[in-house]
């Protein structure tokens, strides 16, 4: 026997289509072929080169900030963290703003001040994950108060920074007042058109 890659327009594909449904999401098919030469399956080994991986990675950060017409703000952060070495996760706050709750893994965590302490930094203890265990999740809850003449012009969103732990990936929810026009995204974030495509680039 032997298979043949069903081509999505031909009559077995609708008729397979038919059968599992159009929920199914089919996105290859092959027909069996009877006759033919026996198949046989061979393989090879061959050895790479090892490859140098980071001891903590944050692979995803997340945030939903809401800032309403006075500019009082509140920020939920949430980092998808392996880790198999830090003992913290350093947070750089913006200015004014207070961390309200922390949890790692789904536990509360109790934030630490750095050593020597510095103004606006804290330390999130983290989790250590042997190689294999995938990733878990930081979240931060936090608030403050914009200057509400910022809103008139230019605009920096207070947003979390880590310092020691690099992010991979930045996804940025804004809820901002409807009252008010918004354009001209800059930074080293883009404008998403729609949720599709931001949910293409996590996949």
């Amino acid at each position: 026997v032997r298979l043949e890659a069903i081509n999505p327009q031909s009559r077995a594909w609708r008729e397979l289509t038919g059968i599992l449904g159009a929920d199914a999401r089919i996105t290859q098919a092959f027909a069996v072929i009877p006759g033919g030469e026996r198949p046989q399956l061979a393989f090879s080994t061959q050895e790479g080169q090892k490859v140098e991986t980071a001891d903590a990675r944050i692979h995803l950060a997340t945030t939903m900030l809401i800032v309403d017409e006075a500019g009082t703000y509140r920020g939920v952060q949430e980092y998808r963290v392996t880790n198999g070495k830090e003992q913290f996760l350093e947070v750089e706050l913006p200015s004014g703003a207070r961390l309200w709750t922390a949890s790692v893994a789904g536990e509360p965590v109790k934030p630490a001040e750095t050593m020597p302490p510095q103004a606006g930094v804290v330390r999130i203890p983290l989790v250590k994950t042997a190689e294999g265990e995938g990733d878990y999740v930081v979240q931060l809850k936090y608030g403050g108060q914009m200057n509400k003449s910022s809103l008139l012009n230019s605009v920096s969103f207070p947003l979390l920074k880590t310092r020691n732990i690099n992010v991979e990936l930045s996804r940025v929810y804004l809820h901002l007042p409807e009252r008010r026009e918004w354009f001209d995204f800059r930074g080293t974030l883009r404008l998403v058109e729609d949720a599709g495509e931001l949910e293409k680039g996590f996949q």
